[in-house]
């Protein structure tokens, strides 16, 4: 599964798969929106065994779109915060995704 805002991208028609990428990812040249299924699979292929994973911080909107907010006042720090302690209601909907591993 990807993170709440790629779901959300995809159910209002915006984008056709959660993988396809947006501007950002096009103008920082990223190649891949990794889910967490696609980073452990790469992370295992390669020799290591996955001791945790998680994500963090569910955010609603684009990058450009939160940026938007908070420029204009609407965002606040406090919501930030209130985003990231979020994710305990909403595991695996994450922006953010991390593994820590270690050479098997």
């Amino acid at each position: 599964m990807n993170s709440f805002h790629r779901l959300l991208a995809k159910e209002s028609g915006l984008i056709k798969n959660e993988h396809d990428k947006s501007q950002n990812n096009i103008l920082l040249q990223q190649h891949t929106n990794f889910d967490m299924d696609m980073l452990k699979s790469i992370v295992q292929d390669m020799g290591f065994k996955i001791i945790n994973s998680g994500d963090y911080f569910i955010k609603p909107f684009t990058h450009s779109q939160m940026k938007q907010l908070m420029d204009i006042g609407f965002l606040t720090n406090k919501m930030l915060d209130g985003l990231y302690a979020m994710q305990k209601y909403m595991p695996n909907l994450g922006s953010e995704i991390f593994i820590e591993a270690k050479r098997m």
